[in-house]
């Protein structure tokens, strides 16, 4: 029974080192030596290009037609492992595989060509990052390959920062993942991970009050003229570390819009009802006092959106 203080990694972990030790038990006697040596070269802490790349082999050499869906983290292993498999001599033949790409910084007419079914005899296959979960639907998928990770924001309370990395899904990403294979005909689905693992996910995603920082939120909750914002979030159905609340509290007060009883000052008010964070909000306030409005707008602008320059992937070489 798992300890409901633990998380997903340490469950993992533990999981990973039972299941290292269990391979030597006579229960495992009728698994051949193959499947043992699997298990034993199997990392949490990786994913494995090439047993991807021969999952895809596989699916290329012995299944149906059908488009093949690869889930991956992010763009750094979908960059890696598309040059590994165009090296390769099936994978990487035009004449029979068309590779393609899914991920958030594409261009326009990139996401368009994973929509379009590819010449007879040619099978598609897109590597994407988790946007292929919900956000889009490609309707000849019949094969999904899920390496069980995402890049997910967390917020690290003790040191005050936010961060990127790459971490286990939920068990319902890990539904919704399997339910991308097939959508229009019956399909197929490959995790790439042990059962023991699957179960050791968390059920549900975070909620995003308990991974992104707080500012925002209680600078909202101050101007509903609540007494206490600890008090408030701690009615949550799964309330914030106070650490984290602790945290919000003061930066509002050291850009001055909170005092020290935690009531909104004047600049307060006014950060409250700008759509973007208290920081660039007093950016833009400041800029306004100081009449360079203009510039610190355009810093805003840019500060508050993703990069908004595209570049082919193929190309971004070229650009060095």
């Amino acid at each position: 029974m798992w300890h409901c203080q633990w998380n997903s990694s340490d469950k993992i972990c533990l999981c990973y080192d039972y299941g290292q030790e269990a391979l030597n038990k006579s229960s495992f006697e009728n698994y051949s030596s193959r499947v043992h040596e699997s298990l034993f070269c199997w990392t949490p802490d990786c994913i494995g290009f090439n047993l991807i790349e021969a999952v895809l082999c596989h699916i290329c050499r012995k299944e149906r037609p059908g488009a093949v869906l690869v889930f991956l983290t992010g763009w750094e292993d979908i960059s890696c492992l598309r040059d590994q498999l165009k090296a390769h001599p099936l994978l990487g033949d035009p004449n029979r595989v068309l590779l393609l790409t899914c991920h958030g910084s594409m261009a326009t007419s990139e996401q368009k060509l994973i929509f379009e079914k590819p010449p007879s005899n040619v099978r598609k296959i897109v590597l994407a990052t988790n946007m292929a979960e919900a956000s889009i639907t490609i309707n000849d998928v019949v094969f999904v390959v899920d390496c069980g990770k995402a890049k997910e924001t967390t917020y690290d309370a003790l040191n005050n920062t936010p961060c990127l990395l790459p971490s286990w899904i939920s068990q319902a990403s890990a539904r919704q993942r399997r339910g991308r294979a097939g959508r229009v005909q019956p399909g197929e689905c490959y995790h790439l991970y042990p059962q023991c693992v699957y179960e050791a996910f968390a059920e549900y995603q975070l909620p995003e009050l308990l991974r992104t920082p707080l500012n925002s939120l209680c600078l909202q909750i101050k101007s509903l003229q609540v007494e206490s914002i600890g008090d408030f979030l701690s009615a949550a159905l799964q309330p914030p570390k106070r650490l984290a609340v602790q945290n919000a509290v003061e930066f509002l007060k050291m850009i001055g819009a909170l005092d020290e009883n935690e009531n909104l000052t004047h600049l307060g008010k006014f950060l409250s009802v700008l759509p973007v964070d208290p920081k660039l909000g007093k950016m833009l306030i400041m800029g306004a006092i100081f009449r360079c409005f203009d510039p610190i707008l355009t810093i805003v602008a840019g500060l508050s959106v993703r990069d908004p320059f595209l570049l082919p992937q193929d190309k971004k070489d070229v650009s060095y």
